[in-house]
């Protein structure tokens, strides 16, 4: 991690001002590494993800990937048990496939939206064309992330939308 450094303060050619502007300099890589490492996103365990996808090995990576990052994760193969479940039970966020078995993702927001029961959204899919991105953003989606995601980018949106919606 170091090793470079440490390696150039010791050259012999070297001055003994080279190794000291060096030497500071390794102290304050290493304040900043510390500092960094010691630096955790630990999300609220209280927050629940309803999260809509249909494909098995997918859904349980990424359920793995968030309940790592101690959240609280409910999966739906179909958007109607999606639709079923939010009806009476909240989340914070939901993350939505578009293509799904029985109905769009786009028409699962659509009626939470109607029934006014729709939590923030994420939409997590393959679509990456200009136009889908827009559609399902300006039908109200409050983030469009293409699959596969990076989970680190995954879990900083999830908490970006979460500050918005509960300020601390």
């Amino acid at each position: 991690r170091n090793g470079f450094i440490k390696n150039c303060s010791r050259r012999p050619d070297h001055d003994n001002s080279a190794s000291a502007f060096v030497t500071g300099a390794q102290a304050l890589i290493l304040k900043l590494i510390k500092a960094m490492s010691s630096h955790t996103f630990s999300p609220d365990p209280a927050v629940k993800i309803a999260f809509l996808e249909d494909d098995p090995v997918f859904a349980a990576d990424i359920c793995r990937e968030l309940e790592a990052r101690h959240y609280t994760v409910t999966h739906f193969a179909t958007g109607q048990a999606c639709l079923s479940h939010l009806v009476n039970h909240d989340h914070d966020v939901c993350l939505f496939d578009w293509h799904l078995p029985d109905m769009a993702g786009t028409e699962v927001m659509a009626r939470l939206k109607n029934i006014n029961r729709m939590p923030p959204v994420i939409f997590m899919t393959g679509n990456d064309a200009e136009d889908d991105v827009t559609q399902v953003l300006m039908a109200g989606a409050d983030d469009y992330i293409i699959k596969p995601p990076m989970v680190a980018v995954l879990h900083a949106r999830i908490q970006a939308l979460l500050r918005r919606i509960k300020p601390r």
